[in-house]
Parts: C-alpha cells; structure tokens; sequence
C-alpha cells in the first residue's frame, strides 16, 4: 500500500496527474471505470482513443502531504496535456521549492513536525540558558558556545519559520476542500 502522487500517461502524451493513499488500490479502480466507460470524461477519451496509460508513482509521501504534493506535481507538469479536469489550491513557489528541496519533508507526519518543533525548541532553550548564565557570572564564553550563539540565533528563526508553516497549514486543515478550491 503506497500513499503519494501518481501519474498516468496515454500515448507519452497525455497525463493524468492522481493522489491517494493506497496508489495500487486507485489503479485498479481506474481500470475498471476506464474498461466500463465510467471513468471521468478526459480520462475516459484518452482511454478510448489510446489504450491502457502507463502508470507510475510519482513521488511517495505521507498522506497529511497528498494535498500539496498533488498540486505541485499538477503545477509542474502544465506543460504537459494535462488530463485534470479539476483546478487545485495555490502553492507560494517559496512553499513549492521548500518541499521539494527537503524532500524528507514529506515522509514525516503533521504531529511529527510538531514534535521536532517543540525538541528543537527545547534545544534553543538550553543553549540560550547557557549562554545567559555565562554572560551573568561574566565568564569568557568559549569558542564552541560561541559557535552555539550564533546557532541558536539561526535555530529561533528555523523555529519560527517552521511555527509559522503548522499555523498556515493547520488553519488550512480547518477549511473545507470547497473554500480551499476557491481561496
């Protein structure tokens, strides 16, 4: 049972771009819609006029992921003949070049994010404690904790980004897939 975003190609031409969370599973129900003429209509055209698709996996990746990936793998083949008919979320380039970049990303949970969050918060805390107690009984900080300053500088803003990113996405769970389509 794969979760992620698949693709399926007509004639390497024509691409129907998919997500699910059991990818093997969504095959098998295209090829059933698709041999009983039921399947979505560009899909069901290319079928008729070319056969059986080459399906591929995409790209593997939790389902609390399947969303943006499904957009950013459809925005990354417009140039393709795309065979969605369905329009999709916007994803900011910044966000898109993110995922893509650190594509470990992806294969961790929402609540595994937040866990690495608040450790990493933890982190910054310790050595921002180390650093104060330091500086208040006026000892010369060593070489390595000055190395730690400048990384629990640069920690907080990776905090922060990261707490900005679950904020944006977990108000963007609370929406519908309507209000989501149309935002």
């Amino acid at each position: 049972m794969t979760s992620g975003i698949y693709s399926l190609i007509f004639a390497d031409t024509y691409v129907y771009i998919g997500k699910s969370i059991n990818i093997e599973n969504r095959w098998k129900q295209h090829l059933d819609k698709m041999s009983a003429g039921k399947a979505a209509k560009n899909v069901q055209d290319a079928f008729n006029k070319y056969g059986m698709p080459k399906a591929s996996i995409v790209v593997e990746c939790h389902p609390d992921h399947i969303d943006i990936l499904e957009t950013i793998t459809i925005e990354h083949n417009k140039h393709h003949s795309l065979l969605n008919s369905a329009g999709t979320t916007e994803v900011s380039k910044l966000d898109a070049d993110l995922i893509v970049k650190n594509g470990n990303l992806i294969t961790k949970s929402t609540a595994d994010h937040i866990r690495e969050i608040l450790n990493l918060r933890n982190i910054v805390s310790e050595q921002a404690s180390t650093l104060e107690e330091y500086n208040r009984k006026g000892m010369v900080i060593p070489k390595d904790i000055a190395v730690t300053r400048t990384k629990v500088t640069e920690l907080e803003a990776e905090l922060q980004t990261a707490a900005n990113a679950v904020r944006y996405w977990k108000a963007e769970a609370q929406k519908s897939w309507w209000q989501r389509l149309f935002s």
